[in-house]
């Protein structure tokens, strides 16, 4: 048994305790057996990511011996599975390590070509949900789906009004309703470039590449949060440009609507519970926006006492015994709740980072990062979102 495989083995013992946690019968010994498991995950992460972060030094050892033309692309698939949980922040890369390696391969100054760099996202637990850690980031708590092809398509249930009675014979029997549509899914490019840097700027300073690496990574990750929660599906015109959003999971037909029928916030999001609950689905994941959640979490009862209890529990960020995620990109005022089953991120599982410097770049001594991976939404199930309003109609 490899070192993954042994992971995947502790996780799944892990996961065993969470019908306990939830149900409030974990004993002092679950704990600290749960403890122990966590911990030797943890270890096995720290190996796991040594061995990730030596792959792209060792595959581009061995594309010293060719010429100056020879990009350092280091463009592995990820392992784990078709689906995986998974962060989209990249591991910084030593990027002027490559520049350098480019610019000798070329002799001197002759850089004739781009020198790229690539890292893959790197992957958490497979069901981060089923862990007792707060999850940091709203990407960080879903199941990302790998794609083998661009193009895809699914079968989505819009209409499941089911009808049944006991029939005396010969009586006409009751007729339910289902519907049933294709839905067609397809990769999408997302895509960032920095401004010209100076090639000798990245060499001279080694914490620059890794700035600029985490910074448009970042970015990335930021803008397509953002798109899975509001993106509305339609183009727009930026710097002579055309680019379009994600249809997200707000703007996605079929989804649950619930309003505030009261100012108690708490009380708004267990009736979310109740509206996934009555169709069928399990409320996987509350997202809030910052502001909405610290209401909630310093709202206090008529003892003076805070709602959620003592406020040194914060780092849990549970509420009714769901997980929340806070994101900017959640309007103000509203909350989501999700069946992390009911809908899915996708990815080629590729992020890649990438040097150019060709054209007038190569004129200036210049180099100019591109940071792009390929991503899509596919909607399931619209009945296990909830889309709730948190303030109470005038």
């Amino acid at each position: 048994m490899n070192l993954k495989e042994k992971r995947a083995a502790l996780l799944a013992k892990a996961q065993q305790y969470q019908k306990k946690i939830d149900d409030g019968t974990v004993t002092d010994g679950d704990v600290a057996s749960l403890k122990g498991i966590l911990a030797d995950i943890k270890d096995m992460d720290v190996q796991l990511a040594k061995a990730a972060e030596k792959k792209p030094l060792l595959d581009a050892l061995g594309s010293l011996g060719g010429n100056g033309a020879t990009m350092l692309d280091h463009d592995a698939p990820l392992s784990g599975g078709a689906k995986y949980g998974a962060s989209t922040r990249l591991k910084s890369v030593d990027l002027s390590a490559s520049m350098i390696r480019s610019v000798k391969a070329a002799g001197g100054d002759g850089l004739t070509v781009s020198g790229s760099s690539v890292a893959d996202i790197p992957l958490v637990s497979a069901d981060p949900l089923a862990l007792p850690q707060a999850p940091t980031s709203f990407l960080e708590a879903l199941s990302f789906t790998r794609r083998a092809n661009p193009s895809w398509s699914y079968l989505r249930q819009t209409v499941g009004e089911v009808n049944a009675a006991f029939v005396p014979a010969g009586q006409a029997k009751p007729e339910s309703d289902l519907e049933i549509e294709r839905i067609e899914g397809k990769l999408q490019v997302l895509a960032t470039l920095s401004k010209p840097v100076d090639k000798y700027m990245l060499a001279d300073n080694t914490n620059l590449n890794q700035f600029v690496s985490g910074q448009l990574s970042l970015g990335l990750q930021r803008h397509l949060e953002s798109e899975v929660l509001t993106g509305d599906g339609t183009e727009y015109t930026a710097n002579s440009a055309t680019y379009h959003h994600l249809l997200g999971l707000l703007n996605t037909n079929g989804i649950q609507p619930l309003a505030a029928d009261s100012d108690d916030r708490a009380l708004t999001l267990r009736k979310a519970i109740d509206l996934l609950e009555d169709v069928g689905h399990v409320c996987s994941i509350f997202v809030l926006n910052p502001a909405d959640w610290s209401g909630i979490e310093t709202q206090r009862n008529t003892s003076g006492t805070f709602d959620l209890g003592t406020v040194a529990a914060r780092a849990s960020k549970t509420i009714w015994g769901v997980p929340v995620v806070t994101s900017a990109g959640t309007p103000a005022g509203t909350a989501i709740a999700l069946d992390a089953s009911a809908f899915s991120v996708d990815t080629d599982g590729r992020v890649k980072l990438e040097w150019d410097a060709s054209g007038d770049l190569f004129t200036h001594n210049q180099l100019r990062a591109r940071c792009e991976g390929r991503f899509s939404l596919s909607v399931y199930r619209p009945a296990g979102i909830v889309k709730a309003n948190l303030v109470k109609a005038a």
